[in-house]
């Protein structure tokens, strides 16, 4: 019977395979490391950001007392102004209203019965198109006045037409002219010019307030 020693064969492999295991362990030791130290350079630094955000707020600290310290509006000189802007206004309505007169008011009148002229337009009508607020090819000759009494800011207009479209006409102008307020169509009626003739015409009374 032949017999083999297997002991030298199975120390060198229990040794091999110690070195392996050391060689693992030391492996995994170093790839751990490696990913440690990249790990730790990936975070941010606590110290630099502190610092960062320290400065951020101290910047923005800054501008909010540039802006507490500037005067964005100053409301008593502005209330003041305000003030002062209304008096001249007014103060101003007064002298365009003290100008008018008697004349003034029977200038208007040429212009209303003027074909190119017109009314002067109220205040509050001055942006809108003349042509909705009266008709600029209107005939003045077919309107005439034979009375023109003003009494108390209170004006009677007595005259003839020859059409009531005459007479709507002149109403307009009267009622969008400046110079003029409450205008009240009282009466009008058709007449004969004469007993001979076939032609009529229209006699009309007119009272308006006349703004001074």
């Amino acid at each position: 019977m032949i017999r083999i020693n297997l002991l030298p064969y199975k120390e060198a492999t229990l040794v091999q395979w110690g070195q392996r295991q050391v060689l693992l362990y030391v492996v995994a030791v170093l790839v751990s490391g490696v990913i440690c130290v990249i790990w730790s350079q990936r975070l941010p630094d606590p110290q630099k950001k502190k610092k960062e955000l320290m400065a951020e707020r101290a910047r923005y600290e800054t501008k909010t007392r540039e802006v507490q310290g500037r005067k964005t509006c100053n409301q008593p000189r502005y209330k003041k102004n305000i003030v002062k802007a209304n008096r001249k206004y007014k103060a101003i309505a007064r002298l365009i209203f003290s100008r008018r007169s008697p004349k003034l008011v029977l200038r208007e009148m040429s212009r209303i019965l003027s074909e190119a002229w017109g009314p002067t337009l109220k205040a509050k009508l001055a942006g809108k198109d003349k042509r909705t607020l009266f008709n600029a090819n209107w005939d003045p000759n077919s309107v005439w006045i034979t009375k023109f009494v003003e009494k108390g800011n209170q004006l009677t207009l007595e005259g003839g037409a020859k059409a009531m479209d005459d007479i709507a006409e002149f109403w307009r102008r009267l009622q969008v002219s400046a110079y003029f307020t409450k205008v009240d169509l009282e009466k009008f009626k058709k007449v004969k010019k004469d007993e001979g003739a076939k032609e009529a015409y229209l006699e009309f009374s007119i009272v308006a307030g006349v703004i001074y």
